[in-house]
């Protein structure tokens, strides 16, 4: 055996036999003091399980909590909800029985006995019925707010925009003040007034108002609703007549198709749709496409409604405008007649719904050939128009059509005179739209070729088709026109260049807008061989017929 160092094991037993009692004590204090250190352990865990569990109840009751609080909430919002719904009906209630028996206590006063023996027509009335509401209403805002909305829109209906005008503004106001601008209420008013503003020739103002409308009517009924589809109507005859019509027929175009989705295409609201894009395409010189459209609303108004209601009336009225520039006098003449005996003997002879059938029929009476019969009917409406209305838009259009109508009779001297009176009138007054200005302009330039006038001819011509072409285009009928003028007035000039381009300048134009032109197209390709052909050019005309 090799002798080597003893370990330290070895030496704890030779340790642990010497001192058996000291080994004993401190080996029962070891194993006291690990079960100590075991069941201290054990405890802690356990705590530490229950601490767990107890914050887990806590976050559970803390969600349970928050779940309470929050149905407790909606049930309190539904609550509320309720309660208001209830009042506003009941407000709504109060406020139609208060509407209607004031009606009919304002109808009381047209019997003789009340209104010291005389007896009151329905103009006195309304008249008589806005006076007392200021007056009857003042602590009841949204009664007052409704009277005012229903008399504006009465006034409205009868086209007395003069006096709806600040009856509409003084409900826009007490509406904003009752139910808030951002209301649907408010919406129905501000749509009133919008159209007061383009009835006035403020088609700017009325666009304002009218987007105003749509973003509303967006947000309290929706895109796929009725109310929706007019205000897209709305807006886009605005836009028409501020030759924005990019705009205006997406617009009428989205509005016809929405009606068609929620009502079908026999709908009355369908018709509607047709005499806007009838508006449309005459004023876009698409007289086609613009008869159509206004035979399709005459026919579905005449279904729905009957051949005496004013809206029936109407679509006749421009019907006859829409056949005038299809060169359909006759017919024209005859839906003109109609319309004028219906809406006189609906409104009278002196509405602004007659008159405007009237001008009709004296511009169908004009293209039949009945110049001086039209003239008559012209002058006498002009002077009636300005005692009722004084010189406003449709005052403005009148004159026009005197004017026009005086240079068709070869009477010059006055119709220029005429054209220089309305073109000072709307310097001041506005009552022209930028097409309808260029129009006067135009035929002031006819005047003065006619008359040997050349140069200040030429010289208005083209400062008009410079403002026509970015307008309407070169190939709409209002700016072949111009060019037809310019053609002429270069020709007397014997500007044969010049005479060449502008007639190659339609020529293209009307290529190029291709199918709504068909018509113009070969007229204008045949002027412009009969040009070659005079210029000692027969090739190039044969070769341009060849293109055909």
């Amino acid at each position: 055996i090799l002798a080597r160092p003893a370990s330290r094991s070895y030496q704890l037993q030779k340790f642990a036999h010497r001192n058996r009692v000291l080994v004993s004590g401190i080996a029962a204090v070891f194993g006291v003091l690990l079960a100590g250190a075991i069941t201290s352990s054990l405890l802690y865990l356990q705590k530490e399980e229950q601490r767990a569990a107890a914050a887990q109840r806590g976050v559970e009751l803390a969600a349970a909590l928050a779940t309470a609080e929050a149905n407790l909430e909606r049930a309190l919002g539904a609550e509320n909800l309720a309660e208001q719904e209830e009042g506003r009906a009941r407000t709504e209630a109060e406020t139609a029985q208060a509407v209607t028996d004031y009606l009919v206590t304002l109808f009381e006063y047209a019997n003789p006995e009340h209104s010291d023996g005389k007896a009151l027509n329905a103009l006195d009335l309304l008249d008589q019925g806005v006076e007392r509401i200021r007056g009857q209403f003042q602590d009841q805002p949204a009664i007052r707010a409704r009277l005012l909305n229903v008399f504006g829109k009465i006034d409205n209906w009868l086209q007395r925009y003069e006096r709806s005008r600040p009856i509409l503004e003084e409900a826009l106001a007490l509406t904003a003040q009752v139910h808030g601008e951002d209301s649907a209420e408010y919406a129905d008013t501000l749509e009133r007034l919008a159209w007061v503003h383009h009835e006035a020739g403020d088609a700017r103002g009325a666009e304002g108002m009218q987007r105003r409308v749509l973003a509303l009517r967006e947000k309290h009924v929706g895109r796929e609703t009725q109310l929706y589809a007019d205000a897209l109507n709305n807006l886009a005859n605005t836009l028409i007549v501020l030759v924005e019509h990019d705009e205006a027929r997406e617009l009428v175009e989205e509005s016809h198709a929405l009606r068609i989705r929620l009502h079908g295409p026999e709908h009355e609201s369908v018709a509607a749709s047709h005499f806007a894009l009838a508006s449309l395409y005459g004023n876009l010189g698409r007289p086609e496409e613009a008869g159509e459209h206004g035979a399709a609303a005459l026919a579905g108004f005449l279904q729905h409604l009957g051949p005496s209601h004013w809206r029936t009336l109407l679509a006749r009225a421009a019907q006859a405008e829409f056949l005038r520039k299809l060169d359909r006098p006759a017919e024209a003449v005859e839906q003109a007649r109609l319309a004028v005996e219906g809406l006189q003997q609906l409104f009278g002879p002196d509405s602004l719904m007659t008159t405007r059938a009237r001008r009709a029929y004296a511009g169908s009476l004009a293209d039949a050939g009945r110049l001086d019969e039209a003239a008559l009917l012209i002058e006498e409406l002009l002077v009636r128009h300005e005692e009722l209305h004084g010189r406003d838009a449709d005052y403005g259009d009148l004159l026009m059509l005197l004017a026009s109508t005086l240079q068709d009779l070869g009477r010059l001297d006055e119709a220029e005179s005429l054209y220089l009176d309305t073109l000072e009138q709307d310097e001041r007054l506005g009552f022209l739209h930028a097409e309808e200005r260029l129009t006067v302009r135009h035929n002031l330039s006819v005047i003065y070729a006619d008359t040997e006038r050349l140069d200040e001819a030429l010289e208005l011509e083209l400062a008009v088709l410079a403002e026509r072409e970015p307008l309407i285009g070169l190939a709409h009928p209002d700016a072949r026109g111009s060019l037809n003028n310019l053609a002429a007035i270069y020709r007397k000039l014997g500007r044969a260049v010049d005479e060449e381009q502008t007639r190659r300048k339609k020529l293209s134009a009307l290529l190029e807008a291709r199918a709504p032109y068909l018509g113009a197209t070969r007229n204008a390709r045949e002027e412009l061989a009969e040009f070659l052909e005079r210029t000692g050019r027969s090739a190039e005309a044969q070769a341009l017929h060849a293109t055909e």
